[in-house]
C-alpha cells in the first residue's frame, strides 16, 4: 500500500503488541495552539526501543499502540499561534522525557529522573513516522532544541543515551518501508523496500 497514500495520513513504525511493530499509514497528527509539528528526517533506535518492541513497557497498557521512537531530529513544519521562539522550517531536535515540573528532580532540572514522566515514544507518539506532534507541556519545559550546524543523523544520535545501533534516516513521504526485526541478542536489522 506505499505510495497510496490516503490524503492526510503519515507513514509509521507502530507498536501494537510485545515483538510486533509495523510500518503503516496513521492520520497525520492535528495541533493545538499551543503545539508544533516536527517533520521527522531522522531517528535512530536505542535500546530503549528495542525493549520496548520485543517486550512492551510498564506506561504501555496492553493493547494500547504507540509509535515508537525517542531519538529524533527533524524540520519544523508548522507552529500553533500560541508558540513563540520556533518557526517553520528550523532545524530541531527533541529530548525524550517530559518530567512533571513540580517533583525535586524536576525542580533541579533532572527531568529524566521525575517518577511521573511522559516521554516520546513511550506515552506520547514517538519519531519513528513521518510527522511528530510535540505537545505543548514538552515545549514549556524545554524538550525541543534548535540544531544549526550538526548533521541530522548526528543529531539524532546525541539526543539519546549512546546506545543506539542502527539508524533510520530519511522517514518521508513515499521514501521506504521500514520494519524493525528483533533478534536474540537484541539486535536490529532493518529491512529497507523502496515504495511502489
Amino acid at each position: 500500500s506505499f505510495g497510496r497514500k490516503a490524503p492526510n495520513s503519515a507513514e509509521a513504525a507502530v507498536y501494537e503488541a510485545p515483538g510486533r511493530v509495523v510500518v503503516r499509514d496513521i492520520p497525520k497528527p492535528v495541533i493545538a495552539e499551543d503545539e508544533i509539528l516536527i517533520q521527522l528526517v531522522a531517528a535512530s533506535i536505542c535500546g530503549t526501543d528495542l525493549r520496548i518492541s520485543r517486550y512492551g513497557h510498564f506506561k504501555l497498557p496492553s493493547g494500547q499502540e504507540r509509535v515508537l521512537g525517542h531519538e529524533i531530529v527533524g524540520i519544523v513544519a508548522e507552529v500553533g499561534s500560541e508558540v513563540s521562539g520556533f518557526e517553520v522550517g528550523e532545524r530541531v531536535t527533541a529530548t525524550p522525557n517530559i518530567g512533571c515540573g513540580r517533583c525535586q528532580f524536576c525542580r533541579q532540572g533532572l527531568n529524566n529522573m521525575c517518577p511521573d514522566y511522559e516521554a516520546f515514544g513511550v506515552t506520547i507518539d514517538g519519531g519513528f513516522e513521518e510527522f511528530l506532534r510535540v505537545p505543548g507541556f514538552a515545549l514549556q519545559r524545554g524538550n525541543v532544541f534548535k540544531v544549526r550546524s550538526l548533521d541530522y543523523t548526528l543529531a539524532a544520535r546525541a539526543t539519546g543515551a549512546g546506545d543506539w545501533r542502527i539508524m533510520l534516516s530519511h522517514i518521508l513521504p513515499n521514501c521506504m518501508a521500514i520494519i524493525v526485526i528483533i533478534t536474540a541478542a537484541d539486535m536490529a536489522s532493518l529491512i529497507l523496500t523502496e515504495s511502489i
